[in-house]
Formats: C-alpha cells, sequence, structure tokens
C-alpha cells in the first residue's frame, strides 16, 4: 500500500469537502450555503425540545429530573435552537438530564 485516502468521516465526505484555499476565494453568501449546522454531526441521538425553564436549568448546568429512557439526547429550545448533548442518567431511581457539551 502506497496510499491511503479517507472519503467519509460520519457526515462528512470528500464530496462535501474544500480546502483552505477554496474556502478562501468563495464569498460569504457561499460560505454560508456549504457551512453544516454543528447538531448535524449528532443527528443518531434523538432530539429533545424544552421550555424556558428547563432551559435555564440546562443552560446552566444544573441537573434536571426527567421521564426519559436513559441515553444521550440533542437539546433544543422551543425556538429550535440546539443547545447542547445531554445525558440522561438513573440515580438512586430519579432520572436525570445533565448537559454533557453545549454549543450555545
Amino acid at each position: 500500500m502506497t496510499e491511503l485516502q479517507r472519503t467519509k468521516s460520519s457526515v462528512f465526505t470528500l464530496e462535501n469537502s474544500y480546502t483552505l484555499d477554496e474556502l478562501k476565494q468563495m464569498t460569504e453568501d457561499k460560505l454560508r450555503s456549504i457551512l453544516m449546522p454543528v447538531d448535524s454531526v449528532f443527528l443518531n441521538y434523538p432530539e429533545m425540545y424544552i421550555d424556558d425553564n428547563l432551559k435555564k436549568r440546562v443552560t446552566n448546568g444544573a441537573t434536571s429530573f426527567v421521564k426519559l429512557n436513559e441515553g444521550t439526547y440533542r437539546i433544543y429550545d422551543k425556538e429550535k435552537n440546539f443547545l447542547c448533548l445531554a445525558q440522561v442518567k438513573e440515580e438512586n431511581g430519579k432520572k436525570t438530564l445533565k448537559s454533557i457539551k453545549t454549543f450555545y
């Protein structure tokens, strides 16, 4: 073997990849049209929409009690803004939601 080329990693492919020189030559409108939303990388996790009260808790790093299955979730506010990845864990018979990584 003399060469190894990665053709895909998660949602990223060679077809939707650009060199730095190509990016430098693009207009702002073109750049906006090719950029992928951050949450597109996490589409394998279920989504959850939260109200303003829970949003305040989640965005401040507080743990909240929820009635969801254990696992990792994409968290959005009611305006459909991607806020974070959060994890639901069962502790002492109660399920809690805690942000893992924030993106706001």
